[in-house]
């Protein structure tokens, strides 16, 4: 579950020097960022590797944070770097970049995905992301986590529902 309150903490670590504060920011927001890396790479491998130039670049400019939101200036390195290497990528391909530089709701969220860290357990957001939007096939994704098939597809009824249930107006974030 994301937590604006320790992560505001941990950055306030970090920034004064303590550096087993990434461990915290790491633990709080690497599946968010992954996903919003991935959500413009749209590979795997390469998600991960910029992820590693994400939280470097959060460690190298900890000085220069002075944002209160953290999430939001963290998601923001995670867009960029993603952009960039999507931009170098596509000199070696033609593609449209100016797609990815659309504003979204917030410019660095994504409401669903947020939404999904808030109210998901760990087992159900991987689930929700794999499937949903990584469009794996549950079967994929039960060998990938160590469940069955027929846990995967109960596990990703149960957060569409609970998903669904918040979306209505539902206030339990009881997972």
């Amino acid at each position: 579950m994301f937590d604006q309150i320790k992560l505001k903490q941990a950055m306030k670590q970090l920034k004064n020097g303590q550096s087993n504060a990434m461990d915290v920011i790491y633990d709080i927001t690497n599946r968010m960022v992954f996903y919003q890396i991935y959500q413009i790479v749209k590979r795997t491998a390469v998600a991960e590797e910029i992820m590693q130039d994400v939280y470097m670049k959060i460690y190298q400019n900890r000085a220069s944070y002075q944002d209160d939101q953290p999430k939001s200036w963290i998601m923001r390195i995670a867009k960029n770097e993603a952009i960039n290497h999507y931009h170098k990528q596509s000199r070696e391909t033609l593609v449209d970049v100016e797609t990815l530089n659309q504003p979204t709701q917030e410019d660095t969220e994504t409401p669903l995905m947020d939404l999904a860290a808030q109210v998901l357990d760990e087992d159900e957001f991987y689930i929700v992301m794999h499937c949903v939007v990584e469009g794996k096939t549950r079967q994929t994704v039960a060998k990938t986590l160590n469940l069955s098939t027929s846990g995967v597809t109960f596990k990703l009824n149960v957060a569409l529902e609970k998903l669904k249930h918040q979306l209505e107006g539902g206030t339990n974030h009881d997972k």
